[in-house]
């Protein structure tokens, strides 16, 4: 749900609603005009009904109206979108009465009316919840001409991927009964993909809550796990390594926006299946809030808003649903972010507090949900081998110890200051940045560039000597090296899982010379050693992302206790390195003109210092409560 007026009327067809209740709507269609009538009923005594999830049109982000077709209710006329009045057309049989209810957000709400408005957002979770269906609408369109052409072809790909039960491989996709590899109909399938709507933040709880979630374009539709569980399939056989070269050079950056999207769709399947097996509340809300921070919304004060139905009722009651606050969008985040700490106990959060843009106003240790993080993964989201995904565990344990209980202060000052007991540990001495393109935030244009791999390779071969300096073992520098690359955790299955295990090292330490290698092949033109190992592969992969692509925005650094680490971006010698108990990395804290009030910097990864019980004493301080503001 989009909450920006999408109507404009001479006469207002909407009636005071009452508590607790919502406006369903029924259509009709007549020719090329569209009749419908809101009736409205309580939330626990709801017809039959299903609810419409879209993407809002181009011109409402734009800031034009886009309000160019009329839809006649209750006496009056409601000025639509021509987008939304095209999936109307599409969803309703024409010149038939509906005889099922459907709630849009567009219509259903008063969106004048900035009272309603804020109830009506507290009850989204229940209407979507009970929804019969909610319908995914991807639009019109070429796509959908597209697959409107190849319709009995389309319902054939249906059935067969019924047949796999989710477990199609892309070895079966490219055999029959599934059309030939460039068939038009998987150009189509996939470009479903490029919607809006994969990138918009209110879809992200209508679709977890949703009995059943149906993908429709145009007058074609697929249900959600089939599409999933194919577009999984394709994206495999295009990531070939023989394939993936040509797929981005025949599609560039599209490629990675479906291989984007796809992702999207892997993390809405993944919460839809916990939302199914234990009820709404997530039960890792910090991991969750890191997956949508980079939706789309109209107003950023909806980046708290739009999860409502998905925290406890605990949180949510920390929180005033209050559109009135829209200069000051970050007081709901600092709500939630407070009640996470010092109720919910997460200091995990902290590690999700650097944001490439903060607000003033906002405290250094409380994210903003409406600005990316400068750097890829979280510390907090590395989890430790055996984790089977029920639990939040950490494969950081700097702060939580097995053997000791450890004495803590949590707690809010004056709303925005916080309250840690801890301890200090080291000091920044100096940093090299691996990427300076991605440091500077260039990083969609660095990673196309060999002058990335370039900067890169002569970074780390200057990381890598400053660890022989330290350590005169050359085998044991490298693994040093290579540990600190990866920060100790390696991507199994898709799981970020620390440290690593004995088994794993000989394939990273081969990834490592891999990934050495075949930079080097693509700057400077040398041979390397080519493998048709899936292992080996998979294991190059891991390794470009956690030590290249997505780890090259953090810096290593060098302290002065002769450690190294790799810490968030921003840091400056003589910053401090911190352990804060209950969380599980070390943290940059910054003091400024002799103030006794931190700064957070952000999480760090600080070699072999972190699990508490095997802490070294060098360096350690006594123990303190830290302010950080």
């Amino acid at each position: 749900m989009e909450l920006q007026g999408e109507k404009l009327a001479a006469r207002s067809p909407y009636e005071s609603l009452a508590r607790d209740h919502v406006r369903m709507l029924q259509v009709t269609i007549d020719g090329p005009a569209l009749k419908g009538r809101l009736e409205s009923f309580h939330i626990d005594r709801l017809p039959y009904f299903v609810a419409l999830s879209y993407a809002w049109p181009v011109e409402t982000v734009s800031g034009t109206a886009g309000l160019v077709r009329a839809l006649e209710c209750n006496g009056s006329t409601i000025a639509i979108s021509d987008y939304l009045h095209t999936a109307l057309s599409c969803l309703v049989p024409e010149a038939v009465a509906s005889s099922v209810s459907i709630w849009i957000d567009a219509i259903s709400i008063d969106q004048s009316d900035p009272s309603e408005v804020a109830m009506q957002v507290q009850l989204m979770g229940a209407i979507y919840t009970r929804a019969s269906c909610v319908i995914v609408w991807l639009g019109t369109g070429s796509v959908a001409d597209d697959l409107s052409r190849n319709i009995c072809t389309v319902e054939e790909i249906k059935s067969n991927v019924r047949v796999t039960k989710g477990t199609l491989t892309k070895q079966q996709l490219n055999a029959p009964p599934f059309p030939k590899q460039h068939h038009p109909v998987w150009d189509a399938l996939t470009s479903l993909l490029f919607s809006r709507w994969f990138r918009r933040l209110w879809v992200v709880q209508e679709a977890l809550l949703a009995k059943k979630l149906e993908i429709v374009c145009g007058r074609c539709s697929i249900d959600w796990d089939d599409f999933y569980t194919l577009v999984d399939a394709e994206l495999q056989t295009m990531a070939d390594y023989e394939t993936l070269r040509e797929c981005m050079d025949r599609q560039g950056w599209a490629y990675l926006s479906l291989t984007d999207a796809s992702s999207s769709m892997g993390a809405i399947t993944f919460y839809r299946g916990q939302v199914a097996r234990k009820g709404p509340f997530l039960n890792n809300i910090i991991s969750f809030l890191e997956v949508i921070r980079e939706k789309e919304v109209l107003k950023p004060i909806d980046k708290v808003y739009s999860i409502l139905a998905l925290i406890t009722d605990e949180a949510r009651q920390s929180l005033t649903v209050d559109y009135s606050l829209q200069d000051q969008f970050w007081i709901p985040y600092l709500q939630l972010a407070g009640f996470l700490v010092t109720q919910d106990r997460c200091l995990q959060l902290l590690s999700a507090a650097q944001s490439v843009v903060k607000p003033e106003g906002l405290p250094s240790w409380c994210p903003n949900w409406n600005s990316v993080m400068p750097v890829s993964h979280i510390l907090a989201a590395v989890r430790p081998r055996g984790w089977n995904g029920d639990q939040v565990r950490f494969g950081y344990r700097a702060g939580i110890s097995s053997t000791t209980s450890l004495p803590q202060t949590l707690r809010l000052k004056r709303s925005t200051q916080l309250e840690v007991t801890g301890f200090r540990i080291d000091r920044i001495k100096d940093s090299i940045y691996l990427a300076d393109q991605i440091h500077r935030g260039r990083f969609e244009i660095a990673i196309c560039e060999n002058a990335f791999r370039k900067e890169w390779l002569l970074q780390n071969e200057a990381c890598l000597e400053r660890t022989r300096q330290l350590i005169k073992d050359p085998s044991i520098a490298l693994q040093t090296h290579v540990r600190n690359l990866t920060m100790n955790y390696w991507d199994i299955e898709f799981d970020l899982i620390a440290p690593i295990s004995p088994d794993h090292w000989p394939i990273v330490l081969q990834a490592y010379s891999d990934l050495v290698n075949i930079s080097r092949h693509f700057v400077y033109g040398t041979e390397f050693e080519n493998s048709d190992s899936p292992i080996r592969l998979r294991a190059l992969e891991v390794m470009n992302s956690s030590a290249a692509m997505n780890g090259a925005a953090r810096p290593y650094f060098f302290t002065q206790n002769g450690r190294i680490g790799r810490g968030p971006v921003g840091i400056q010698q003589n910053d401090l390195i911190c352990v804060l108990y209950s969380a599980p990395a070390p943290f940059v804290l910054r003091y400024d003109n002799e103030s006794n009030v931190a700064k957070l910097i952000g999480d760090a990864y600080l070699d072999e210092c972190m699990d508490f019980d095997s802490m070294p004493t060098k360096g350690r301080c006594p123990e303190e409560i830290f302010t950080i503001g």
